[in-house]
């Protein structure tokens, strides 16, 4: 059963929040209260590479910061896939330098990598057993602009969100922030 709503659909499957508009600023809440706000420039890159049929996974990097003040977090960019990364149809490995690169450019404004995205071939995307595996390899090895990785996961009718705690290296879908729509 599909609830449509503004801007998300919502699937009664326990509650799976699917963001379905891709042109929009979206606020999600983050476990510790906060929330974490996508720029509209988000969505946009991210529906380019939606997996239709016969297309390779796609994927990239997020960048962005905390506020100093007020503690909510920001994804204000992403890398895009380049020519000489690793593609399938089942998926994306990052091997161009070009990802870590915008990284660095991002740290000279005191912004910096915030987590990964990648595509997935079907409507409402499901984390495979790989993507878990990797996004806890991630919560031991990579370090963000705050407390959390992102793991996003474009399907072909929307996207997903998901944090990893870098404290107690948990991981949890994040759902919409109630003011967002």
């Amino acid at each position: 059963m599909m609830i449509y709503l503004k801007y998300m659909t919502i699937l009664m499957k326990g509650v799976i929040v699917v963001v379905t508009s891709f042109d929009k600023l979206v606020k999600f809440k983050l476990p510790n209260g906060k929330n974490v706000d996508f720029l509209d420039n988000i969505g946009i890159v991210l529906k380019k590479y939606i997996q239709y049929e016969g297309m390779n996974e796609s994927g990239g990097v997020l960048i962005g910061y905390t506020h100093r003040i007020h503690g909510s977090v920001v994804i204000e960019e992403l890398t895009e896939p380049q020519s000489n990364d690793k593609k399938s149809f089942l998926s994306f490995f990052r091997i161009s330098n070009h990802h870590i690169e915008a990284v660095n450019k991002a740290k000279r404004r005191n912004s910096g990598y915030m987590g990964n995205w990648h595509t997935h071939p079907c409507d409402y995307p499901e984390p495979s057993n790989t993507d878990l595996t990797s996004w806890h390899d991630s919560l031991v090895k990579e370090k963000t602009s705050c407390n959390y990785i992102f793991f996003v996961i474009v399907g072909r009718k929307g996207y997903r969100v998901w944090v990893g705690d870098v404290k107690n290296k948990k991981i949890s879908e994040i759902t919409l922030y109630k003011n967002s729509l």
